[in-house]
């Protein structure tokens, strides 16, 4: 039961992350956006869990695994922001819905979890309900359409995006169990910080200033507080219901947080997707 509330509260933390990132990203550039969720995700893991942490289970760590991660991690993010900024999100957002069916698959070859009917049901539901949510804005004509995703670069790199997305959590959860949710935590965060700084550091040394911004550091504390509760969460709870209940919060609370912050109007289709991610969170606690 703890590990379900777990990953309510990061799908909630998600959701609001994706707000706020959305609102800091008018002030400072991704890759420096993304350097400070990772520093300041290491400060807290330094400093809240110091006394935790156990150098003698770095006995048990897989240093390529964590190489792999801290890789992926930053790939992955690169990838993401490249793919906002070509303004095609009728194509990315759709093809990112899929993440909990790619989980599923993986999890289950890689480290096997196997769920049951009813999860399998909810997760469906789940999927196409993110689908579902962006049906205004999706061009079903290029879905259908085999040539053009042969021929379509953005979404190969969705696809990418989405599999690694999938990949990083079954990854977590193994390297968590070698090594402990402290040593991974502060290995990944200062990994991927010290990378990002060395590939761009006059980027980031240039927006050093917003260090002190308020509304960027309350960004990166909820971006870094979702990672760490989902790393305890997969440690309680299957992966594929981990990242499906992830999923399925995050659309439903996205609907409310673009009318709160955003304005904007709810849709027929909404409401639709509403309905059917509701039971399919349901359906995967079952």
């Amino acid at each position: 039961m703890t590990g379900i509330v777990l990953c309510f509260v990061a799908g909630f933390l998600w959701s609001l992350f994706d707000v706020y990132r959305k609102l800091s990203l008018s002030e400072i550039e991704p890759i420096s956006l993304v350097f400070i969720l990772f520093f300041v995700q290491f400060v807290i893991f330094f400093f809240i869990n110091i006394s935790k942490i156990n150098p003698n289970s770095l006995q048990n760590i897989n240093i390529l695994l964590e190489i792999l991660l801290i890789i992926l991690t930053i790939t992955s993010a690169y990838c993401f922001l490249k793919l906002l900024s070509l303004n095609e999100l009728s194509l990315i957002i759709p093809i990112l819905s899929f993440t909990p069916g790619i989980n599923l698959l993986l999890s289950k070859y890689l480290i096997n979890e196997i769920l049951s009917v009813t999860n399998l049901s909810g997760i469906l539901l789940i999927c196409i309900g993110g689908l579902v949510l962006y049906t205004n804005n999706t061009k079903f004509k290029s879905f259908i359409n085999f040539k053009f995703f042969l021929t379509n670069k953005i979404f190969y790199g969705s696809i990418f995006v989405a599999f690694t997305w999938s990949l990083i959590p079954i990854l977590d959860k193994i390297c968590i169990k070698q090594i402990g949710i402290q040593n991974h935590g502060i290995l990944q965060s200062f990994g991927c910080a010290f990378l990002i700084f060395i590939l761009s550091y006059r980027n980031i040394l240039k927006n050093v200033r917003y260090l002190k911004n308020k509304k960027i550091i309350f960004t990166a504390v909820i971006g870094s507080l979702a990672t760490i509760l989902q790393y305890f969460a997969v440690t309680l709870a299957y992966v594929a219901i981990m990242e499906a209940i992830k999923r399925g919060i995050g659309h439903l609370f996205s609907i409310i947080f673009g009318k709160v912050y955003f304005g904007e109007t709810i849709t027929k289709s909404k409401i639709l997707a509403a309905f059917l991610m509701i039971p399919g969170v349901i359906f995967v606690l079952i």
